[in-house]
């Protein structure tokens, strides 16, 4: 995955089999094999920085650094196999996936041709480990927007470095390895503080720069002294080889990612700890044994000869295999199996040979190569912008109530949101009962199965996304109270203030699998409309909880759309998607809820 190209007489084997360790860590942890695969990003950076910065200043300290001949060279390395790779998704994409998912692939192809791609994913998705990321097929171009950013600002910054001291210091010997220090400090201190999100930690480039930095620290280093390791103790290469194994294998965890992340089911607000080091700790290990390896004398390495080939081909792997994965898992089967390690292995295996012996061996040097590349790029980017302005509709889904002559961007999202038009006071009409639904986009979507319902004339609905104080003159005129949440996150005022207790009911979690594209793909066979799938890992647990938290005050989603067998139904009587994204219901899904479940048993009680 680095994209530095050294010479015969300059490559090191032992970073070939270190780029193959770490790409292979990659690959299994997007199978879901291992645990902290992920790692092996980093890894990635610090070998950047180690075989690039160092060229890179003496050229600058030469006068030899021509710094557009650099970023042109450094983008027809990466973009002509990081073109083939989106025109594949978008024609795949066409055939395959929902109007939803293809508009979001569309907008991931032109983030990632124009490489701002972890800029997208830090602005949208946010979590890197959400389930979701596993059905997206370019999720993980966010690498290569990190990599030519980084190539854009670090040699402007030794550039400016150069002409002050050149004007303030001259004659004295310059200080890059000072300079890179400060400025890998003053990355590692934004990494590290405790207001930043992960979100902001894991996609952009100030909280990543230390580690290329420290690469290209080291390779500085190792430069000056003309000398490929520093450290020939076979011991220290042993167990240093280990320990960076392990980082990538487990991540030093006893269950999960080894990290502390909270809960990805929707109402689960707890922290949930299931690692022995936090994920910063793991990140800085990562990135200091990684260090270590690239000065030490590593003559004894496991799996030599295999991973030194996936490292030599480790571009081509890391491009193709997050594609294969996500597109076996939206049309044949989700959860990890054997079946689909070694078919999605087999198959990203085969197009990484090709296009590394077909594409990115290319040098594509010629401007008639380039400017092929360019228009290719411009045409896929205007096709891709066509499609997302197009809200991703490409033919009609009678399932969706999507049309290609009635296009409606934001149609099932605005759905769900349209109960915030409902944030506001009771009136003083004592016809009508007084609802009042607090909570998030589930509890609005309890509104929406209320205003479907058999109740919508005869209710005065009021919502609020979350308790606050300022609630308690409508908690003392509400007739019902709805709240998405567990019953011992009910604030004290609320229970204080309600005419009766008894007014108090509790939302119901809900799940339809994990993503509807791979029901989708079924749509031409007899039994797609009786499609039934599994829940997300943790939907029926918390069910279950709030059900002995609220007892008859619990409003059950699960159980009504649930067969004997724990599976859960994902189309209405009338051949619809209950759900457009797994989670939240669809005008057809509201009314649907509102035909199964007993209204009158929320409305008429004693």
């Amino acid at each position: 995955m680095t994209m530095i190209n050294t010479s015969q007489k300059q490559r090191r084997t032992d970073l070939d089999v270190l780029k193959g360790g770490a790409i292979l860590a990659v690959i299994l942890y997007h199978m879901g094999i291992l645990k902290a695969g992920y790692l092996g990003v980093d890894v990635f950076f610090v070998i950047s920085g180690f075989l690039l910065i160092p060229r890179l200043i003496r050229e600058i300290d030469r006068g030899q650094f021509n710094y557009w001949d650099f970023l042109i060279k450094r983008v027809f390395r990466l973009l002509p196999l990081l073109l083939a790779a989106c025109v594949f998704c978008f024609v795949i994409g066409y055939y395959i996936m929902l109007p939803d998912d293809f508009e979001n692939l569309c907008e991931s192809i032109i983030a990632s041709l124009l490489f701002f791609n972890n800029i997208l994913a830090g602005i949208t998705t946010k979590n890197y480990w959400n389930v979701a990321n596993a059905y997206k097929p370019l999720m993980h171009t966010w690498y290569l927007g990190i990599l030519l950013e980084f190539y854009v600002v670090f040699p402007l910054l030794i550039m400016a470095y150069k002409f002050v001291h050149d004007r303030i210091f001259r004659g004295k010997k310059y200080r890059y390895v000072l300079l890179m220090s400060l400025l890998s400090l003053g990355s590692l201190v934004i990494f590290l503080l405790p207001g930043l999100s992960a979100s902001d930690k894991f996609y952009y480039l100030p909280t990543r720069f230390y580690e290329l930095t420290f690469g290209g620290i080291l390779g500085c280093i190792a430069a000056d002294a003309n000398k490929q390791s520093f450290i020939n103790s076979r011991r220290v290469a042993v167990v240093n080889y280990v320990l960076l194994a392990l980082l990538l294998i487990s991540g030093l965890s006893i269950n999960g990612f080894g990290r502390t992340v909270s809960s990805s089911v929707i109402g689960a607000t707890e922290n949930v700890t299931t690692g022995m080091l936090p994920n910063t700790m793991l990140v800085i290990l990562t990135v200091l044994f990684s260090g270590l390896f690239l000065l030490t004398s590593n003559e004894i390495l496991f799996g030599e000869r295999i991973l030194s080939s996936f490292g030599r081909k480790s571009y081509s792997y890391f491009i193709w295999h997050q594609i294969v994965l996500a597109f076996y898992r939206y049309t044949i089967a989700g959860e990890i199996s054997v079946t689909l390690v070694v078919t999605t292995f087999l198959v990203f295996a085969l197009l990484s040979e090709l296009s590394y012996r077909f594409i990115e061996r290319l040098q594509f040097k010629t401007w008639k190569s380039r400017t092929a590349i360019l228009t290719v790029t411009i045409i896929l980017c205007g096709a891709s912008g066509l499609v997302y302005i197009q809200a991703g509709v490409v033919r009609d889904v009678p399932e969706l109530d999507v049309s290609v002559s009635d296009i409606h961007r934001h149609r099932h999202s605005e759905y769900c949101d349209r109960i915030r038009r409902y944030d506001r006071e009771f009136s003083e009409n004592l016809n009508n009962i007084k609802v009042l639904v607090i909570g998030n986009s589930f509890a609005r979507d309890w509104g929406n199965i209320l205003l479907e319902s058999e109740y919508a004339d005869k209710i005065e609905l009021s919502y609020s996304f979350s308790f606050k104080e300022t609630l308690i003159p409508k908690i003392r005129r509400a007739d019902r109270i709805f709240v998405f949440c567990s019953k011992r996150k009910v604030p004290d005022y609320v229970w204080e203030n309600v005419k009766k207790q008894s007014v108090v009911f509790g939302i119901g979690t809900k799940n339809f699998g994990e993503n509807n594209g791979i029901v989708y793909n079924k749509r031409r066979t007899d039994a797609y409309y009786d499609t039934c799938v599994k829940m997300v890992r943790g939907y029926e647990e918390l069910n279950n909880k709030w059900i002995q938290e609220w007892g008859d005050h619990y409003i059950n989603m699960i159980s009504p759309v649930q067969n004997a067998e724990g599976l859960v139904k994902v189309f209405t009587e009338n051949h619809k998607f209950i759900s457009q994204d797994c989670s939240h219901l669809t005008k057809n899904g509201a009314r649907f809820y509102a035909d199964i479940l007993e209204m009158d048993g929320y409305f008429i009680f004693e």
